[in-house]
């Protein structure tokens, strides 16, 4: 505060110290682009597994879920780091069966249905989630050259 007058101490108590509802977008803005949600899976999409993080909020590996994002549908289903999904909506299990059934929710009031496995025990679990596929991508604003695209020109 010696230096340039200013309140710092609550500054950086706001931007670090303190939890925000979303990431902070502002500089992919000023940089001519902005943070959009399709239903085609971006070029960082792992190939391997089904990432589903940014709508059921869950990603799954070789061996069942792999990941469960914080509050996500996932999250507030029940569903935990391991699981393995046996059924579908009462059907067997297959990555394409379950992003159907994402796609399917969105045209739907009930929810996805899945039948978990977690060591001998077998449940089932309901996930409210009807926004579809959902996988994050930046959109250019305007025209020309922006910010971002020299950033992240090879040189």
């Amino acid at each position: 505060n010696g230096i340039v007058p200013y309140d710092w101490r609550s500054l950086f108590d706001e931007q670090v110290n303190k939890p925000a509802d979303h990431a902070p977008l502002q500089g992919f803005e000023r940089n001519g682009y902005k943070l959009v949600y399709t239903d085609t899976p971006n070029k960082a999409t792992p190939k391997a597994g089904l990432d589903l993080m940014y709508s059921l909020g869950l990603s799954l590996g070789k061996s069942g879920i792999a990941q469960v994002m914080w509050d996500s549908p996932a999250f507030k289903a029940g569903i935990d780091l391991g699981d393995e999904i046996v059924a579908v909506n009462g059907r067997g299990f297959n990555n394409d069966r379950l992003k159907a059934a994402v796609v399917a929710a969105k045209d739907s009031k009930e929810p996805i249905r899945l039948w978990l496995k977690s060591g001998d025990h077998y449940r089932e679990v309901a996930i409210d989630y009807h926004g579809g596929l959902r996988y994050p991508h930046l959109e250019k604003i305007g025209e020309g050259e922006a910010g971002l695209d020299k950033l992240l020109q090879p040189k």
